[in-house]
């Protein structure tokens, strides 16, 4: 309300706690807000990278800038349960895509290391799996999460029919888009 008197920390901050809301759309909102002279602060520049990152789901690249990034670091520890937060975000986004992941891709995803995921993933409700074997016996391999109608795949007509759309439609669609 009053640019003037705008203080970089305290935006900063909210910032970052509007970044822990998602998938809400604070952040952006927030972003909004923000009077045009502070578009070219770096350490303002740097969340909207990591909202950017989380919004890709790239999560690896997102836990490295996180933890390359020292002016960060100070904001970002002003955030109750930051990294916690993430996870549940990230943890969210993994069950809304997959039915099955790699173990060494969700502790990378999470940022943690393998026995770490492990047991988050068994706290979750998600189903551990091994692999060297018929038994499923051996090392664990990946996790196998509830199939949701988010993760699940749906016949194209279920899909089309959804939208609204007849099947000639879409295929009109389409030679229209291959031109």
């Amino acid at each position: 309300m009053y640019p003037t008197k705008s203080d970089v920390d305290m935006l900063l901050l909210l910032l970052a706690s509007a970044l822990c809301a998602l998938p809400e759309p604070d952040f952006l909102q927030a972003i909004y807000l923000i009077p045009a002279k502070f578009s070219t602060e770096p350490r303002i520049a740097a969340l909207m990278e990591l909202d950017s990152l989380l919004q890709k789901a790239d999560f690896t690249t997102f836990w490295s800038r996180v933890a390359s990034n020292q002016d960060l670091k100070s904001v970002l520890s002003c955030v109750p349960d930051f990294q916690g937060t993430m996870r549940t975000f990230i943890s969210l986004a993994i069950s809304r895509t997959y039915q099955t992941i790699a173990i060494e891709e969700l502790a990378a995803a999470l940022s943690m290391k393998v026995e770490e995921a492990s047991t988050y993933a068994v706290s979750n409700g998600w189903v551990l799996e091994g692999g060297n074997n018929n038994q499923g016996n051996g090392p664990i391999t990946r996790v196998r999460l509830p199939s949701t109608p988010a993760n699940t795949q749906r016949p194209v007509r279920a899909a089309v029919e959804e939208l609204g759309l007849k099947q000639g439609d879409v295929s009109q669609l389409l030679k229209i888009l291959g031109r």
